[in-house]
C-alpha cells in the first residue's frame, strides 16, 4: 500500500512539473509595443529566471527570457519631490526598456538609447513607478534611486 501511495505521489509531481508555464502568453508578448498595457497597474510577465536584490532605492535585477512588464519600484508621494535615478543596464539577448510612469500614466523612457545614465526630475503627487518591459530579454539592471 505504501509503495502504491509513493508511486501515485511521484506521478502527480511529474504531471505538475510538466504542466507548468513554459512560454509567455500572447498578452505578455503584446505588452512591449503597447503603451496602454505598459502603464497598467500590476505586472504580467514570463521569465525563465528572475532575481532581485536590494531595498530603499538600491536595486539589482537579473533575468532571462523576460517577456511582459514587471514593476521594480514604486512610491506614492503626497507632494512633488525631486528624484535622481542612476541606472546601468546590460543586455545579452532580446530587448528591454526601463520606464518611469507618473500618476497620470505618462511614460518616460530611461534607457531607450543608452546602457547607463542618470535621470533627474520632479515626480508628481501620487503613485510613481519604475518598470522593466521585456521582449524575450536576458539582462541585468542596477538602479540607485535618490529620493
Amino acid at each position: 500500500m505504501l509503495k502504491k501511495l509513493v508511486f501515485i505521489s511521484v506521478i502527480v509531481l511529474i504531471c505538475l512539473s510538466i504542466s507548468g508555464c513554459k512560454e509567455p502568453t500572447q498578452y505578455q508578448q503584446s505588452i512591449y509595443n503597447d503603451n496602454s498595457l505598459i502603464v497598467k497597474e500590476g505586472d504580467s510577465f514570463f521569465t525563465s529566471r528572475y532575481s532581485s536584490k536590494g531595498s530603499n532605492g538600491d536595486i539589482k535585477v537579473t533575468f532571462s527570457k523576460l517577456t511582459g512588464s514587471k514593476t521594480l519600484w514604486d512610491i506614492d508621494y503626497t507632494e512633488e519631490k525631486e528624484i535622481n535615478i542612476n541606472y546601468s543596464t546590460k543586455k545579452s539577448n532580446g530587448e528591454f526598456k526601463l520606464v518611469l510612469i507618473n500618476p497620470d500614466g505618462k511614460i518616460y523612457y530611461l534607457n531607450e538609447k543608452t546602457t547607463e545614465g542618470k535621470y533627474s526630475s520632479k515626480l508628481a503627487v501620487g503613485k510613481n513607478r519604475i518598470k522593466v518591459v521585456g521582449n524575450s530579454a536576458t539582462g541585468e539592471i542596477v538602479l540607485k534611486i535618490d529620493k
